[in-house]
Order: C-alpha cells, then structure tokens, then sequence
C-alpha cells in the first residue's frame, strides 16, 4: 500500500530498518499497523474476526497518542509523539481511514438517539448540519463523509500546527547530532532520513491541507505555496512529482476561491458574474499538460486522476451556472431540451474527464487490487460520477450516453467486486449509484422513444389539430440498455432540475430546499460535495 501514497519514504521497507520505527516513532507505527490490519487478513482459523478485533485496539491506542499529542502530554521516552513521524501518520489517516468511521462512538447509549432527537419546544435554532437523516442511504454515505471531512480536517490541524511547533517550515529548526557513543552509519542514516522527511512535508501539507479545505469549503490553513529549492539531493522522481501536484493543487485552490469565495446564500448568484473567464484557467490545465506531460514514473496514476478531475471541475463551473440560470425559465417541459450546439463544450468535457477516471479505474482492477487505494481516489471517483450524471442529464449523444452508462456499470462492478468490506463507504455509494443510473437510464429511455417520430406527430398535428398522436410501441429492457429507436446521434437530456445544480441545501426539516419529498430517496445524490 504504501507506494500508492507519497508520505512514506521506502527507508521501512528492509526490516532492518523497523528498529527506529518501533522504538523512536510510536504514532508512525501503530498507524501502520492500524491502516494494515484493515486491509489484510491474518492467516489461520478466525483471521477475519482476529483481524476486526486488532484493528479496533490499534486505532483506540491511535486515539490515545493523538490526544496526548493534542494535549501536550509527552512521556519521558526516546519514544516520541511530538515527532515529524506523527504527522505523517496524521496524514496517513487521512489517506486510509479507520473502520470505526463508520459507526457511532462506543460510548453512545443505545437510546440515545430516542432520548436525544425528539424535537422539544425548549431546544434552541440547530443548523442544517446538525439535522438528524434516519434515511437509510443518508447513513451510509452521507453521513460518513460528513465525519471523514471532519475527522481530516482536524487530523490536518493537527498535522499543521505540530508542523510549525517542530520547524518544519524553516522557523526553529533544530539539526539533529547523533550521539558520538553510540553513532553508527546505521544511526547517521536515520539521522539523514529525518531531515530528508522534514524536507518534503511542506509539500505534503500543502496538497493535503487545501485539498480538504476544498472539500469541506474552508478557507485553506496554508495558502503560500512552498517552494522546492530546498529539495535538492532527493529523490527525482518523488521531487518531480509532488512539483507537479502542488502546482495542481495551486490552480484548484485559485479556482475555488475565485468562483467558491465564503458568501451568503443571497450573494451566491453573483459570483457566477465572471464565469466567461473560465476560459483562461482551461488555458492553464491546457498549458501544464503540455509543460509536464505524464510518463511512466512512481504516483503518475495520482497525477492522471488529478488533472482529468480538474478537468472536470473547471467545467462543472459552467455547468452548474448554465442549470442556475436556466432552471428559472424551465417552468415548461418543452424548454428543458433547449440546449444550444455551443452550449455544449462544457458538457462534452465533463463527460470526457469523468469517463476519463472510470476507465482509468477499470483498467487498473484488471493490473491490481483497487481495494487498496486511498479515500482519496475513491472520492474523486464518488465526484467524477456525480458530475457524470449530471452531464448526461443536461445533454449528450446517444452513442455517447449508451458509453457513458455501460461505463458507470462496469465502476460498479469494479468497485463492490473488490471493497476492503462491506461498510467501506465506497461499497454503499456504488450500491447507490447502481440504482440511480437505472433509474436515468429508464428515464432516458422513456423520453427517447418519441425521438425517431417527432417530425411525423408534427405533421399529423399540422394536417388534423383534433387527432390523437401515435403511441411509442418500442419495449425496452433495463439490462439491455437505450432501446432500437433511438440514433446514436440523437440529442438526448432530461427536464431540467434544480438538483443539478451542484451544493444544494438542507432546511430544517431535513429536506433539500425547494423540493417534494418523494424525490429524496435517491435525488440527494446530486448534492453530495465535490
């Protein structure tokens, strides 16, 4: 697992080298082996179940160094919590979260949510966050990517403020001597190491620090940029790489704080005002491809998902201010198709980028066990399918929907074929998700039969206004996808929904603004954050 992740450096592969693991950097280790027992099952009888057990101690005793590490509580140990170890542990949650994510805290009553939701007239004002969702599929995705946002964001201040407390930014650096007694080139090794890692945490922070703030719309802990003049003597390829992420990371965080600033809900429709320079940022994803053309070296997958992804987001800007501003004006069913030929770069693009990531997805199960990646890919893929459908539902080809669909059902035999277990937040989306995207491919199916015999009903209506139209006779199958009638260059796209436009908001009750509540059995699936 660990190559799929840049925080770890290979100084631990060789077990000669677990000494300084075990017994300088205890975070760093118990992270390690929390991470691992999630993902690997002991040999012999009752591995699964020795398995959970493990990996629930090892993540209590996580708990307990990151609160001394919070509080300040450091032992009198050549074992160390305060130690740049820590942090990258701290990061490493983030990448492979803990199974007790999932679930409520173990000091929860069993009544408490009978004793504590009712509603009482005596309660002060809650929040739209703080609103209990006892659907069914709420729980299982939305919630636990409510508390993993929250639970990273914390992890990484965490991270961040023991950063700047050991000098990792260049403020109080302290250059480690090792003991002229007991120095070894064992010990001048490790010693080297630890500067090597001090080294390349700014740039790890930076990425993973505004990648969060994006996530869960905060203003970024870390908004200089760090340089990488002090990264000469490392590895090239490591160093290459994490060059070009955090020049990804830049241009994403310039984005969202131009179209995405911190406003009230009544001064969000301005921010679209300068949508049309849309065009200069695909200028720049354009001119980096160009610049930093992707080969084959370490975390090259990393960077492919990344920059389709950002791909995807510049145009999912326009989308969502095209569905903004035309969902006013879509009172009649007869404007929902009214999606002009150069309205459609944006669409075209979206869908590209988000097939894009799939695919790359897909082939990859067929090379190794996807089960292993980060959260953080499999969030790009959760995005990548959202902005998909919406893609699809505002416009696209025939041919294009029919890949584009077939597609999604391959992720999602991919992904429930291949899960570290079945309460993986990712196995209950793509449960989700293959529901939804038979609803919208029987939704495109039903509005598509009338497509070959438009221009024929037309006519009829023309020479006899009092006649009946023909019926669609075309039967269809779920499994067998679009039916016959339908081209391959057809122009297909549903009424237009306020869902599509992305971020919507929960009321009071629970409900997303402005909608009947029968449509959020699986309609909240538009919503979920990027």
């Amino acid at each position: 697992m660990a190559p799929l992740s840049p925080i770890i450096s290979s100084f631990y592969e060789t077990p000669q080298s677990h000494y300084w693991l075990v017994t300088q950097e205890p975070m760093l280790c118990c992270t390690i082996l929390m991470i691992s027992s999630r993902y690997h099952i002991l040999p012999g009888a009752g591995g699964t179940s020795r398995g959970y057990f493990i990996h629930t101690r090892l993540w209590q005793h996580c708990q307990h160094l990151i609160l001394r590490i919070t509080l300040g509580q450091e032992k009198t140990s050549k074992a160390k919590t305060r130690h740049l170890s820590s942090i990258e542990a701290l990061l490493l949650i983030l990448e492979w979260y803990p199974r007790a994510l999932h679930f409520p805290p173990e000091t929860d009553g069993w009544d408490s949510d009978l004793a504590l939701l009712a509603p009482d007239w005596r309660d002060p004002p809650v929040t739209d966050d703080d609103l209990p969702m006892s659907n069914r599929w709420k729980e299982d995705v939305v919630e636990p990517t409510k508390r993993s946002d929250r639970m990273s964001w914390m992890l990484v201040s965490n991270a961040l403020a023991l950063a700047h407390e050991l000098g990792v930014f260049g403020q109080g650096v302290q250059t480690l001597k090792a003991d002229s007694v007991a120095a070894s080139s064992e010990t001048d090794a490790y010693v080297e190491l630890l500067d090597s890692r001090r080294r390349r945490l700014p740039l790890l922070l930076f990425v993973l620090v505004n990648l969060i703030a994006a996530r869960i719309g905060c203003p970024s802990l870390l908004p200089a940029t760090p340089g990488v003049s002090s990264m000469v003597g490392e590895d090239r390829d490591w160093v290459c790489f994490m060059t070009s992420w955090v020049e990804l990371t830049r241009i994403t965080k310039e984005i969202t704080e131009q179209y995405f600033p911190p406003l009230r809900n009544d001064e969000r429709s301005q921010r679209w005002n300068t949508t049309a320079s849309l065009g200069k940022w695909r200028t720049v994803l354009s001119k980096w491809l160009t610049k930093g053309s992707l080969i084959d070296r370490p975390f090259d997958d990393i960077l492919y998902i990344e920059t389709e992804y950002l791909r995807v987001f510049i145009n999912s800007i326009e989308m969502q201010s095209f569905v903004e501003e035309n969902v006013p004006q879509s009172d009649l069913p007869s404007q929902a198709n009214t999606v002009e030929a150069k309205d459609c770069l944006f669409l075209t693009e979206v869908v590209e980028g988000s097939c894009a990531i799939l695919d790359h997805i897909v082939l990859r199960s067929t090379e190794q066990a996807i089960r292993y990646l980060p959260n953080r890919i499999f969030l790009r893929v959760i995005s990548c399918s959202i902005f998909l459908l919406k893609a699809l539902s505002l416009g696209t080809r025939a041919a294009a929907l029919r890949d584009a669909l077939n597609l999604l059902d391959k992720a999602i035999d991919t992904i429930q074929s291949d899960c570290p277990d079945d309460i993986h937040l990712v196995s209950r989306y793509a449960a989700l998700l293959q529901i939804h995207v038979s609803r919208v491919r029987q939704t495109f199916s039903m509005s598509g039969n009338n497509i070959p015999n438009m221009q024929s009903q037309e006519e009829q209506r023309e020479e006899d206004p009092g006649g009946e139209l023909p019926q669609a006779t075309d039967s269809w199958d779920q499994d067998m996808g679009l039916p016959d009638s339908i081209f391959s260059d057809d122009w297909l796209s549903l009424p237009l929904d306020p869902l599509m436009a992305p971020f919507g908001a929960w009321d009071e009750t629970g409900q997303l603004d402005g909608l009947d509540s029968a449509y959020l059995d699986l309609d909240f699936i538009w919503n979920l954050p990027p």
